[in-house]
C-alpha cells in the first residue's frame, strides 16, 4: 500500500516571503535592474517548485523515502526508526512549516519532516513498526 504525505504549508511564513518577492521583482523591474530580477524570479521560481515536490512516501517496501526537491532524497528503513517527537523547529530541513515531526533513527541520526496529517503518518509508521516511541 503505498501512501504519500505532502509536506504542511504554513501560510503564514509563506505569504509574507511572496509579497516580499514580489515588491523586489517589481522594484527591479520597475528601476531595469534586470540581473537582480532575474535572481529574485529564479529564486521564487525554485520556491514553487519545492511546494510541489515536498513529499514523504511509504511506499510499501517498508522504508520512508524523502524528497524535496532535487537536493535532498533520504531512504530510512522503517525498522530502523526508534521513536517520533513533535516539533516546532526552524532548523534547516526538507520541510516546509515549522509544525514538524523529528524521527530518530538508526543509533545517533534524525531528521525533521513536516508531513499533513502528522497523527495518521505517525499511525501508519506505527502500524508497519509497533516499537517506535513517540515523545
Amino acid at each position: 500500500m503505498k501512501k504519500t504525505f505532502k509536506s504542511k504549508f504554513e501560510l503564514v511564513i509563506w505569504i509574507p516571503l511572496a509579497i516580499l518577492l514580489a515588491a523586489a521583482e517589481l522594484y527591479m523591474i520597475n528601476n531595469k535592474v534586470w540581473a537582480v530580477a532575474a535572481v529574485i524570479l529564479l529564486i521564487s521560481l525554485f520556491l514553487i517548485y519545492l511546494y510541489f515536490n515536498t513529499s514523504y512516501q511509504l511506499p510499501g517496501d517498508n522504508t520512508l523515502r524523502i524528497k524535496s526537491g532535487f537536493f535532498y532524497h533520504k531512504v530510512i528503513y522503517i525498522q530502523n526508526i526508534k521513536r517520533v517527537k513533535r516539533r516546532r523547529n526552524i532548523k534547516a530541513s526538507p520541510a516546509l512549516s515549522h509544525d514538524r515531526l523529528e524521527i530518530f533513527f538508526n543509533r545517533y541520526e534524525s531528521v525533521m519532516i513536516s508531513p499533513n496529517g502528522k497523527s495518521d503518518f505517525i499511525r501508519e509508521l506505527k502500524v508497519l513498526n509497533p516499537k517506535i516511541a513517540e515523545a
